[in-house]
């Protein structure tokens, strides 16, 4: 077997056992479950390892990750707890948002509990713009959002749509796509 082939199988592995530590469902050290949206934040947040933005999506070597939330729900509060953590030698900030045209300067926007027909239009306003789009809203993916997550078995998953990552000149590692449930927009 060549390095390359050893490398990359040992990578997927490592990326396999890391996120199957969110997915399945475990008891913390204090004998505590994690919430499930406590789960879908910490996949979140090791997700972004592996997606690049274009050149010119984060400003400078410097600048922060931002993540804003749009909406309420359990799963954009879990979110706090990613201010001020350090990813891809990047400061992370999480903002709360009203509406969707704040999200200009924000490389991930995590939609929460909105309104059916506010999805359509977020999804819009997103779709030629390098933001990550990620919700737990039923079939989030499937109508332009790019990652979705979803609840399969009693663990949580998440869907891919690389169609609108695509649009959207995100790039998203060939690793973290062989774990996903991939879909891909209708239009």
């Amino acid at each position: 077997m060549s390095i390359a082939r050893v490398y990359m199988y040992r990578t997927c592995t490592c990326l396999i056992l890391l996120f199957s530590l969110c997915i399945c469902p475990g008891v913390q050290a204090d004998g505590i479950r994690p919430s499930e949206s406590n789960v879908k934040s910490a996949m979140l947040f090791n997700m972004i390892k592996f997606v690049d933005w274009p050149q010119g999506a984060i400003s400078a070597d410097s600048s922060p990750i931002t993540v804003c939330v749009l909406g309420k729900g359990p799963f954009g509060a879990a979110l706090d707890a990613l201010h001020g953590e350090n990813l891809k030698g990047r400061a992370v900030i999480v903002r709360h948002i009203n509406q969707v045209q704040e999200a200009g300067n924000c490389q991930i926007l995590v939609v929460g509990d909105v309104d059916r027909r506010a999805v359509t239009s977020i999804i819009e306003w997103t779709r030629q713009q390098p933001i990550l789009t990620v919700s737990d809203l039923p079939n989030f993916a499937q109508a332009g959002g790019v990652v979705g997550f979803i609840e399969q078995e009693g663990k949580i998953r998440f869907v891919i749509n690389i169609t609108a990552a695509q649009q959207q000149k995100i790039r998203i590692n060939s690793l973290l796509l062989k774990i996903a449930r991939i879909v891909q927009d209708p239009s």
